[in-house]
């Protein structure tokens, strides 16, 4: 699919999901699906619908397997399906490929949230707290909270407090998807860069047309005087070519020398 086409199509799948329409959305995702960020999006809108199956986070990592927001929502996922050990894995590869920093923002590249190291290691004290492994779960807890940066992450100092109970899980939120950039978006548009020729400016306020003026000051000049130049008075301005002269049979005349005068016989010394 042509680029231009797919931004377009882009474009309304995700102006269809800010109006609810998920099932709209997924349908026209779904004929544009050839990149992790679309996969991506299907894995949100179907988890949306319910459905945290995770194989739209499965294709998106096939597509770049480095992607450490799919690792983390697929994690979220498999703990919805309390499939923990498959969830436990799934943080541990997004918390491998973050490299100790501490997040990575993906805002740049059209999804508006960065996936924050200190959520991870909290998601997956969760985990261990579900498989019973308390001992793993504060120690990441512990961990996490040397690494907190915002508001939200209040949550992390009370799963320590309650063992985990009644916690949420860490997520993507509600409304986020990869969106289309907006200066790509505004270069498939058509543009006219020649436009229509318009008078900007005129000395002459009738003077409303684009193009060589000679012509009109002719026209009003003639139009002031009152009736048009006559034929005679326009012979009698234009100039008269002389009669050349005629031309010479001589080869004298075509010649490019001058002639050389002998001395008579008498004049000679």
């Amino acid at each position: 699919m042509a680029l231009k086409a797919e931004l377009e199509q882009w474009h309304q799948a995700v102006e269809m999901f800010d109006e609810q329409n998920y099932g709209g959305a997924l349908d026209m995702f779904r004929s544009i699906a050839d990149s992790a960020k679309i996969h991506f999006n299907i894995g949100l809108i179907l988890g949306r619908k319910g459905d945290h199956e995770g194989a739209a986070y499965d294709q998106a990592l096939k597509l770049d397997q480095y992607l450490v927001v799919a690792f983390f929502q697929r994690g979220v996922a498999k703990m919805v399906l309390q499939r923990n050990p498959e969830a436990m894995e799934d943080f541990n590869s997004a918390l491998k490929f973050l490299r100790d920093n501490e997040f990575i923002d993906y805002t740049q590249i059209g999804l508006d949230y960065k996936v924050y190291t200190c959520e991870v290691l909290y998601n997956r004290a969760l985990c261990h707290f579900c498989m019973g492994q308390e001992r793993e779960a504060r120690t990441d807890l512990f961990d996490a909270s040397k690494r907190t940066a915002e508001e939200r992450h209040s949550w992390i100092r009370k799963a320590a407090d309650s063992s985990g109970m009644d916690c949420p899980l860490y997520c993507v939120p509600k409304g986020v998807v990869y969106r289309p950039s907006a200066s790509k978006l505004k270069s498939t548009k058509k543009i006219d860069f020649l436009g229509s020729a318009k008078v900007i400016a005129s000395a002459d306020g009738k003077d409303n047309f684009t193009g060589f003026k000679g012509a009109l000051v002719r026209k009003e000049t003639l139009k002031s005087s009152g009736s048009p130049m006559s034929i005679q008075h326009q012979k009698s301005m234009r100039v008269r070519r002389t009669t050349p002269p005629p031309e010479t049979n001589s080869a004298l005349a075509r010649s490019n020398t001058m002639p050389v005068h002998r001395l008579e016989s008498s004049q000679q010394p």
